[in-house]
């Protein structure tokens, strides 16, 4: 009794496999999802609200990359070498990375009050993911 009930389980599990194997076969490709994440792109913008010590600066995601954001950052300093970022701000809470808290956003725009800046002094920031 039991190999008749195997048996008749395997022959709906393989007419299963046949009938999904044909439909997906007649599928259009383009039906199809073949999601590919790519890197996301940010723009860093203009600053605004600029005082002797302090500014507004300011960032967009113009593409996602095709997956959810998981952290948006501005890093900052007196200098615009690539390497030589002396602060930086986040708004992930669990960011394994060390600064500020508080990177606020909305839809595909993100900003962040700089304060306490040296009046006076040039500084360099960007927009980062």
């Amino acid at each position: 009794m039991k190999s008749k009930t195997i048996k008749i389980l395997s022959k709906k599990v393989l007419i299963g496999m046949v009938v999904m194997s044909l439909i997906f076969s007649y599928l259009p490709k383009s039906e199809i999802n073949y999601a590919q994440a790519s890197t996301p792109i940010v723009e860093t913008k203009d600053a605004i609200a600029i005082t002797k010590t302090g500014a507004l600066i300011n960032g967009r995601i113009t593409n996602d990359g095709g997956s959810a954001i998981i952290e948006r950052r501005f890093d900052w300093g007196t200098t615009s070498s690539d390497n030589n970022w002396t602060e930086w701000a986040t708004d992930n809470p669990n960011s394994d990375h060390y600064g500020f808290f508080g990177v606020s956003s909305n839809g595909n725009y993100f900003n962040y009050l700089l304060l306490n800046l040296k009046p006076n002094t040039v500084y360099y920031f960007r927009a980062c993911l």
